[in-house]
């Protein structure tokens, strides 16, 4: 089974730094993506409004696939949602990918070297449930499109 990886290359002030900002998010090749719910963004850009340590803004520049995969999707436009639990201080994030007529997809973890293997979607909408419920479990969650 393949990955497929994507770059996500962030908006700079100087154009020679554009290349120094970006991370890279993968996901092995799944037939069945897992969906988040169509309301998750707007709540956690909602919840950003009255909680300090949670922040929205829009800073992707391009979202570039580095591996060849047999997925050819189109996406609409992409999030990034970056965390930082306080019990354990790892950071963590996803990247989702929105497709018309389906909705927004997982389409990479980060970091990607131990998470992906251990990554169900039992456990993915648990972490993604937690974040709207008790983001006092965390230093930091940052809500990027």
């Amino acid at each position: 089974m393949s990955s497929i990886i994507y770059k996500v290359i962030f908006k700079g002030e100087h154009i020679s730094l554009e290349s120094d900002l970006s991370l890279t998010f993968r996901i092995e090749d799944i037939s069945k993506p897992l969906k988040i719910a169509a309301n998750f963004f707007l709540d956690l850009k909602n919840l950003s409004k009255t909680t300090p340590h949670i922040i929205a803004f829009k800073n992707i520049e391009e979202v570039v696939e580095i591996s060849h995969s047999n997925i050819n999707y189109s996406f609409n436009y992409y999030f990034i949602v970056l965390f930082s639990n306080k019990a354990a201080q790892e950071k963590e994030g996803y990247l989702f990918g929105n497709l018309e007529k389906v909705g927004d997809l997982l389409i990479g973890i980060y970091p990607f070297n131990n998470q992906i293997t251990s990554l169900t979607s039992k456990i993915f909408i648990e972490k993604i449930n937690n974040l709207l419920n008790n983001p006092q479990d965390y230093r930091n969650i940052c809500l990027i499109n």
